[in-house]
């Protein structure tokens, strides 16, 4: 299972607690493309939700806590 970067970036915005439309104000792109990495994310790493999708790519090796670090500012 591999991420896109793209996907690995909404990924980890929202383990920060970011929210649909902060995340796409990040990322300059529609909340609507937000929504639809979500739930191709979830899909993909076969999870229930956010936290879990998170849990599922650090134990996958998809995402470690660097890339949590590297983060764009906001709500940490």
């Amino acid at each position: 299972m591999r991420l896109t970067p793209h996907q690995r970036r909404v990924l980890v915005l929202a383990a920060l607690g970011h929210s649909e439309q902060e995340t796409a104000a990040l990322l300059h792109t529609s909340p609507h493309t937000v929504k639809t990495h979500r739930k191709n994310l979830l899909r993909r790493l076969s999870a229930r939700n956010m936290a879990n999708a998170l849990a599922v790519a650090l134990v996958a090796g998809e995402l470690d806590l660097g890339d949590l670090a590297a983060c764009p500012p906001g709500r940490r």
